[in-house]
């Protein structure tokens, strides 16, 4: 996607790295080894810690930077600047943030950046992870102006995609040196919406963290909504509350909207089931929801949002009111009263080494067609009866067995 922001007072083994810088290169020129850089075995805030060799750049020079979709969906794009001779500092990047877009910038299925098909959104899609055949997600922006002559390092870091991924990383290294007039004031962080689930919003489609830092570790580690379950939203901006835009759904949280603190067993798991409270299907457990829904007089948590957008019960506003009138626990969220952070969902988590699960090619037995979910490591979507199961979401770079002791329930995907 063409964008022009001036800025004036502005694994590799049975699944690839996911998603990197493919142009320019990065310091590990990541567009050739095709390894994302992600917890535990690669931290940021680069994909190397040694600089390579810097490109020759203008203040107010427009720059172009490219990455795979890689056949995951959602998630955030966080550009940030620091001096070369700092960038192994988180902090200094989150210090000098310019930049955040949605992961997913094409609104053509099959076209670049997006999906193959629009009838399976979170599926796969047409782009070589080299970023090569024009088929790469692309953004351009300007150099700001508050980078003084000298050595300077772009962030590229991706968070929040799906479905249990952790924090990724990318480093170029520029060499700054004229231009538009040097300014020391930074410009504030800009944030634009907008991807092939929500065109022409300011939201993107992500799970787990609107955040960065949250998932540190892959599978995400420290998520801020459950694992698994597809959320819209704006991006948080670090250091910088007062920039985030206000959330549109009540399963997306900002900095001023927390989780419910009198709602009832926290600390319990959440149901794979979508069981709470008192159900007497869940066999003796008790079980919370997730942040965002209510867990009904019934016992279920809700509202649960279809494949299509819609809800069974009609409009939204029926919908929360099924769920939550009468409720055995309300898991909305609510201003956060001083909280400094938001509490984190449990989540119930099983042991597993199995990367081609016997259900595939099956009966998708209670799962509708074109609904996506997860089979022990691999995600799967019901095509005409049959379990399609062709993505691990659980390997690990350089891996050829699984490395990961455990990985999330089995959750059917939130649309």
């Amino acid at each position: 996607m063409m964008r022009t922001v001036i800025l004036v007072s502005f694994f590799l083994g049975l699944v690839l790295g996911h998603s990197y810088i493919t142009k320019p290169a990065s310091r590990t020129v990541q567009s050739r080894t095709q390894t994302g850089c992600r917890g535990p075995a690669c931290l940021g805030p680069c994909d190397s810690a040694t600089p390579s060799t810097p490109i020759s750049v203008t203040r107010g020079q427009e720059i172009s930077i490219e990455w795979p979709r890689n056949n995951h969906p959602g998630g955030f794009i966080r550009f940030a600047w620091s001096s070369t001779a700092s960038s192994t500092s988180h902090a200094s990047f989150d210090d000098g943030v310019q930049l955040i877009v949605c992961h997913e910038l094409g609104l053509t299925a099959g076209g670049p950046c997006a999906p193959k098909s629009a009838n399976d959104p979170n599926g796969s899609d047409d782009g070589p992870p080299d970023g090569s055949g024009g088929m790469a997600c692309k953004e351009t922006f300007s150099v700001p102006n508050w980078l003084s002559d000298g050595q300077w390092t772009l962030q590229f870091a991706w968070y929040g995609g799906g479905f249990a991924l952790g924090d990724y990383y990318s480093c170029v290294d520029y060499q700054v040196s004229g231009g538009s007039a040097y300014t020391s004031t930074k410009s504030p962080a800009l944030f634009f919406g907008g991807d092939f689930a929500n065109p022409g919003t300011n939201v993107c489609k992500f799970f787990n963290t609107d955040r960065l830092h949250r998932c540190v570790n892959e599978p995400c580690d420290n998520p801020v909504y459950l694992l698994q379950q597809q959320q819209k939203g704006a991006a948080v901006l670090p250091n910088e509350a007062g920039q985030t835009a206000a959330s549109s759904a009540q399963t997306t949280n900002t900095n001023s909207m927390c989780p419910n603190p009198n709602a009832p067993n926290l600390s319990a798991d959440t149901s794979p089931s979508h069981f709470c409270g008192t159900n007497p299907q869940a066999n003796g457990q008790v079980f919370r929801c997730p942040d965002g829904q209510c867990c009904s007089q019934f016992g279920f948590c809700g509202p649960v949002k279809k494949a299509d957008g819609t809800y069974d019960e009609g409009s939204e506003a029926a919908a929360f009111q099924t769920y939550c009138n009468n409720n055995q626990g309300d898991y909305r969220l609510v201003p956060c009263s001083g909280q400094t952070s938001p509490q984190t969902s449990q989540v119930q988590t099983f042991p597993t080494t199995d990367f081609n699960p016997a259900t595939a090619g099956k009966s998708c037995d209670t799962h509708q067609d074109g609904e996506t979910y997860v089979v022990d490591c691999n995600r799967c979507t019901c095509r005409n009866g049959k379990a399609d199961c062709t993505d691990s979401i659980c390997a690990v770079d350089g891996a050829s067995s699984l490395s990961v002791a455990a990985i999330v329930a089995v959750i059917p995907l939130l649309m």
